[in-house]
C-alpha cells in the first residue's frame, strides 16, 4: 500500500495521534482507488469521520499532490506502479502456462502442479510404459513399485511427464534390453529405474554394439519337448540330473500339456 513503516514513523512524528490516524484513512482510501483520492475537499473531509477541514487541509497540503484527478501521494503512487507491473507480469505468465496445458496431451498432466502439490499419477506411468516398451509390460503395480518410482521422479526425471516419456522413446529403440541378446534376457521396470542399470542406459552401453546383435530365434516348444520325450524313453542318471536343473522349462512343457503325468514322473521334476 506505499506505507514503509520506518519511513511513516519518521514523517509523522510530529503528528498527533488524531491526525495520524486520519492520514492513514486518507492513505488507505487511497489505495481502494488506484492510488489517489478525489479532488472534492468536503468529501475527503468525511473519509477520516472526523470533519476538521483545517486537519484535513494540512495533510493534503503536507503530504499529498493536486492534480487534475484529485490528490495523489508519490510514494504510494510508484508502489501502485509496481503492484500493475507485477499483476501484469503474472497475468501473462498465467497464460502462457494455460497455452502449454492446452497445448500438452490431455494424459499428461502439468508438471509444474505434479512437483509442487499433486500426487504422482500411477495409471499415467504404467500406461506410458506399456505404450512405448514392445516387452515386459506393467500388470502389477504394488506398493514397492510406486516407492521406486517415486524415489527416481525427481532424480532422474526432474518430476516431469515429459522427461519421463522421452526417455521410455528412447529405450524402446535398444534391441538389447527387450530380448535381442544371446541369452534372450528382457530387461524389466525395476532392472531400469535401478541407479547403475539407468546410468548405463543414458551413457549408451546398451546400444552401443546393437548392429552386432542376430535376431532372436524364435522358441520351438514341439523341439525342446520331443527332446525331453526321448528321455524318458531311454533314461539315463546324467539326462535325469539335467531334467531336475531344468525343470522350469519341463514344468512350462507339461502346462502346455506337450508332456505327459506319466512323462513327468519319468523326468522325476516337481511341476506343482
Amino acid at each position: 500500500m506505499g506505507v514503509h513503516v520506518d519511513k511513516f514513523i519518521a514523517d509523522t512524528v510530529h503528528l498527533s495521534d488524531d491526525e495520524i490516524g486520519k492520514y492513514f484513512r486518507f492513505l488507505c482510501y487511497a489505495w481502494k482507488l488506484q492510488a489517489k483520492l478525489p479532488s472534492d475537499l468536503k468529501r475527503i473531509n468525511q473519509i477520516a469521520k472526523n470533519p476538521n477541514i483545517k486537519k484535513t487541509q494540512y495533510l493534503l497540503d503536507t503530504y499529498f499532490d493536486k492534480t487534475e484527478e484529485g490528490y495523489t501521494n508519490t510514494a504510494q503512487c510508484e508502489e501502485w506502479k509496481y503492484v500493475e507491473n507485477v499483476s501484469e507480469k503474472n497475468s501473462k505468465n498465467a497464460n502462457l502456462r494455460w497455452d502449454k496445458e492446452k497445448a500438452m496431451p490431455s494424459h499428461m498432466p502439468n508438471n509444474a502442479s505434479y512437483s509442487k502439490s499433486n500426487s504422482i499419477i500411477y495409471n499415467n506411468i504404467i500406461d506410458s510404459w506399456n505404450k512405448h516398451i514392445p516387452t515386459s509390460h506393467i500388470k502389477v503395480f504394488n506398493e514397492p513399485r510406486k516407492r521406486l518410482f517415486k524415489s527416481r521422479f525427481k532424480s532422474f526425471f526432474n518430476e516431469s511427464y515429459e522427461e519421463w516419456e522421452q526417455f521410455l522413446q528412447r529405450i524402446s529403440k535398444i534391441p538389447f534390453l527387450w530380448g535381442n541378446n544371446d541369452r534372450g534376457w528382457k530387461a524389466d521396470f525395476n532392472w531400469v529405474l535401478n541407479e547403475i542399470n539407468y546410468a548405463k542406459i543414458i551413457e549408451g552401453n546398451y546400444e552401443k554394439d546393437e548392429k552386432k546383435l542376430e535376431p532372436v530365434k524364435e522358441v520351438n516348444n514341439e523341439e525342446i519337448a520331443e527332446k525331453w520325450i526321448k528321455v524318458c524313453n531311454n533314461p539315463s542318471a546324467f539326462m535325469l540330473s539335467q531334467a531336475e536343473k531344468n525343470f522350469q522349462e519341463i514344468r512350462d512343457l507339461y502346462q502346455r500339456k506337450l508332456l505327459t503325468d506319466e512323462q513327468i514322473k519319468v523326468l522325476g521334476v516337481n511341476v506343482r
